[in-house]
């Protein structure tokens, strides 16, 4: 693994110059020019995989510190930061599971946004059609947008898959 470091125009700079350098000695030596322009390319493509890879593991960390923050707003009940905090995680391309999907729902749904949470609950459903929070959540978005008849089929779905869940736990 590459020891990780800040890469600065500095550092770029001495890349450069150990380049120019080891393409002068090529010039010399003209009978080991494949092997230094295959450790030139070598040495250059870890150099770039390990700016990408620093890059990319900072966007990464960074968002998970931002689903932290919205974890504890939702269990400390600030769902406004919650919603805030969880629309930034999804929107950073993190993938977002169903769990974080229902939880910026209920957030939705403090806030009076019932059509968001509704998206939300749909989306959801397509991580986990399986999982009956996801239903009961759309139930719930349904009964605020009037949609009543809608609500009761959404609330018979997760009724069902719960009670199978139920059935298949005592089994075991």
């Amino acid at each position: 693994m590459f020891a990780t470091f800040p890469v600065s125009a500095i550092s770029q700079e001495g890349h450069f110059l150990e380049l120019f350098r080891s393409v002068s000695l090529i010039a010399k030596l003209g009978k080991v020019y494949l092997t230094v322009i295959s450790v030139l390319h070598m040495h250059w493509e870890c150099w770039n995989l390990q700016i990408s890879l620093q890059s990319w593991t900072g966007q990464l960390s960074e968002s998970f510190v931002v689903k932290r923050h919205a974890d504890n707003a939702f269990e400390s009940k600030d769902f406004a930061t919650a919603l805030e905090c969880y629309s930034r995680f999804i929107d950073s391309g993190a993938l977002a599971s169903a769990t974080i999907l229902a939880r910026r729902c209920f957030s939705y749904m403090v806030a009076g946004k019932l059509q968001e949470a509704l998206a939300d609950t749909k989306k959801a459903e397509d991580i986990a059609p399986r999982w009956p929070i996801g239903y009961y959540l759309q139930a719930m978005a349904l009964v605020g947008l009037g949609r009543e008849a809608e609500s009761h089929e959404a609330l018979k779905k997760g009724t069902a898959l719960e009670a199978e869940r139920n059935s298949r736990a005592r089994t075991v």
